[in-house]
């Protein structure tokens, strides 16, 4: 297969951020030497999610159970998350989208707590029932929570986020992160933001304010991504 540049992505989520040096250093080293890195910060990360899934999302039972786990997140870690955009010219391109997953899936394995969740409850929901609290006897135990009827649900934290191992997908999403300007200068990390991360592992205090004029950087990455989706939507 011929080889050319190639884009894909991660979204560090809200509960993932703190993570943000293991997840630096994991993408550096897995994906290796030619990889191109750039990050850019997600100001409203339920809406962008929300976005990327649309096609879940028009499925009513997915939109009410993950408009929860988006609550649930949103209480907890805040709004914000960050964009990697990584992009190379010398892989094949099945290699580097595999790459990208397996990535994903080890630093999940590596950074998730399996024993850390969330139970975040939807009053509204026509769906009504009580979480019952059952000690190691089987009597109920006082709560000090959940006393409510509602719809209840469990969120476990993945962390980070990255498209199917498809070229197809992976295009259409990193041009919906164009369209919604995601990727621009504005929300581009430069070296001094990527610094404020790695030693405080919170995107909160990142303004995008840059004491002097810059290239377009972001400019120039959003164009070559939607130039791959133009190429593609003249070869269907």
């Amino acid at each position: 297969m011929k080889e050319r540049k190639v884009y894909s992505y991660f979204i560090i989520k809200p509960d993932g951020i703190k993570y943000f040096p293991d997840i630096n250093n994991t993408i550096e080293e897995e994906l290796g030497e030619g990889t191109s890195i750039k990050y850019f910060l997600i100001k409203q990360y339920d809406e962008t999610i929300k976005k990327l899934y649309y096609k879940h999302f028009e499925k009513e039972s997915f939109s009410k159970s993950y408009e929860q786990y988006l609550n649930a997140t949103k209480s907890l870690f805040g709004n914000l998350g960050v964009l990697i955009v990584v992009s190379n010219t010398n892989t094949n391109t099945k290699d580097f989208f595999d790459k990208v997953l397996e990535t994903k899936h080890k630093l999940r394995n590596k950074l998730i707590d399996p024993n850390v969740c969330a139970i975040s409850n939807n009053p509204n929901s026509s769906d009504k029932n009580r979480v019952q609290i059952i000690n190691g006897e089987g009597k109920e135990e006082k709560q000090r929570f959940f006393k409510d009827e509602g719809d209840y649900r469990i969120s476990g934290f993945d962390v980070i986020h990255c498209p199917d191992a498809n070229e197809v997908d992976t295009n259409k999403e990193l041009n919906i992160l164009t369209e919604i300007v995601i990727i621009s200068n504005e929300n581009m990390f430069d070296a001094k933001g990527i610094e404020e991360l790695l030693r405080f592992r919170s995107a909160y205090g990142f303004n995008g304010d840059w004491s002097e004029p810059r290239p377009d950087i972001a400019g120039f990455v959003k164009k070559e991504i939607q130039d791959l989706n133009d190429k593609e939507d003249r070869e269907e």
